[in-house]
């Protein structure tokens, strides 16, 4: 073991053993002994140091009371303690503080009483770097009864309060059902009837199941119609004397007033109609006959009419030569000769043959005039697309010229001629609620037979129309001969 030099004493340096105690080495150079351990040469082992237990160091040697402080010492997390605090770690640790305060560690790291918070609240974190705080609880308090394994529920009360209710027994399902209850007891069922749910939770109402009873009531005079998005909208009632008018597709109903000062009246003549047309006319009367402008007494020009047996009549100015013709009275004495001869004012028409008819005219042929006459229809289209016959095994031949004035009370169609059953070629309407006023005329074949069907077509309807007006232009030739 090496020894130890002291130097610095009386009667000078000393060597003592290494493991030597300081108060034998106090000993052995007496009260002479002024060293410091700057003055050892080598230095003392701090276990060998000895240390009288005091306070709360229980060491002792210098050494296990260095330990045992380092074992004691507040940690950096623990933040500074004050002056008058023992150790942490200490059985009798203490801070001086306020009473039932608690404590944190504030920005800076210090160690900081919490102010007192209010009866019943609780303390509530606000996150990092921001002190906590006191808060007070939402709702009323929530006592447990002790109820273990899940038998009860903690329910809203609806009064800002909640309390712990009993689950009734558990319920078995199966797909598409719901859970109904009479107030005690839930049970599975399955909607059947009106109302239905799929396994999604999907609900369905059965067609035709909602009656008007179920329907919201309104304003009595209101009706429904289905707006823009498909949704069912109330109109509201309109003023007395209007009518529903529609606006067409992608707009909606309306209340509107009726144009005009009112209704037709016999003492107020036909003051309510517009400015119209002879066609125009034509389409609103069902018995009329004939086609063409409208006919009044004074000097009227009619074209190729069919007079019938007129009940009397002035043919002063009447010329032209007519075939068949049996004149009656002759107010002047002709003296007819030939084929026609008379006796004083009494004439007789002989007989003659074809050939010398033949003779008698210029360009060697006999022919008669056409004639033109119309056949005008209304048809009951309720059975919708299909043929409807208007004439049916013609007596005899014709030429079916045009359609013309063709009128549908409601909705649209396309309305063709067929004869037999061939289409008519270049006739092809396509009718409305306005009459039609241009005639649709035949590009093609169009020889009625005698004996033949003549039929009018409807096709492509469209908003279920019922009837259907119109008139076929037509010409007849009579026989001829050459």
């Amino acid at each position: 073991m090496a020894n130890v030099k002291i130097s610095g004493v009386a009667g000078g340096a000393k060597a003592v053993p290494e493991s030597t105690d300081l108060a034998e080495i106090e000993s052995s150079v007496g009260n002479s002994f002024y060293a410091t351990l700057a003055n050892i040469s080598k230095g003392l082992v701090a276990g060998n140091i000895p240390n009288t237990p005091a306070g709360n160091i229980a060491a002792t040697n210098i050494q296990a009371a260095i330990d045992e402080l380092d074992s004691e010492k507040a940690t950096s997390a623990q933040g500074t303690l004050a002056d008058s605090a023992t150790q942490p770690g200490d059985a009798a640790t203490t801070l001086d503080g306020t009473a039932h305060r608690l404590l944190y560690i504030d920005a800076s790291g210090n160690v900081t009483e919490l102010a007192y918070g209010s009866s019943g609240e609780y303390l509530k974190s606000q996150g990092a770097s921001t002190i906590p705080a006191w808060g007070a609880p939402e709702g009323t308090t929530i006592l447990s009864t002790g109820e273990v394994g899940g038998t009860k529920f903690l329910r809203e009360d609806g009064d800002n309060s909640s309390s712990w209710q009993t689950i009734g027994t558990e319920v078995s399902m199966i797909d598409a059902q719901v859970i109904v209850s009479n107030g005690i007891t839930p049970t599975a069922t399955t909607l059947t009837g009106d109302v239905t749910v799929n396994g999604t939770g999907v609900m369905a109402i059965a067609a035709n199941a909602v009656v008007l009873a179920d329907m919201e009531h309104g304003t009595q005079g209101d009706i429904l119609y289905y707006g823009a998005s498909g949704a069912p909208t109330r109109l509201g009632f309109g003023t007395s004397g209007q009518f529903l008018k529609t606006q067409g597709v992608g707009a909606n109903p309306i209340w509107a007033t009726a144009s005009g000062a009112g209704d037709a009246l016999v003492a107020n003549g036909l003051d309510q109609f517009a400015a119209t047309t002879s066609l125009g006319l034509l389409g609103v009367i069902s018995d009329e006959t004939g086609s063409g402008a409208l006919v009044f007494a004074t000097s009227p020009t009619l074209v190729t009419p069919a007079l019938g047996t007129p009940a009397s009549g002035v043919a002063t100015n009447l010329t032209g030569t007519a075939a068949g013709l049996t004149a009656g009275g002759v107010t002047t004495n002709a003296n007819l000769t030939g084929h026609v001869t008379s006796t004083g004012n009494a004439a007789i028409l002989g007989s003659f043959t074809l050939a010398q008819l033949q003779t008698a005219i210029s360009d060697n042929s006999v022919a008669i005039a056409s004639q033109t006459f119309d056949v005008q229809f209304t048809l009951d289209i309720t059975g919708g697309n299909g043929d409807y016959v208007i004439h049916d095994d013609a007596i005899f031949g014709y030429e079916i010229d045009s359609l013309q004035a063709c009128e549908l009370d409601i909705g649209t169609a396309t309305i063709t001629v067929k004869i037999n059953t061939t289409a008519v070629t270049g006739i092809s309407v396509a009718a409305t609620t306005t009459k039609q006023t241009i005639a649709d005329a035949s590009s093609g074949a169009s020889t009625v037979a005698a004996t033949n069907e003549v039929s009018i077509t409807v096709a492509s309807v469209a908003s279920s129309p019922t009837k259907l007006t119109g008139v076929l232009h037509c010409t007849r030739t009579l026989a001829s001969a050459s």
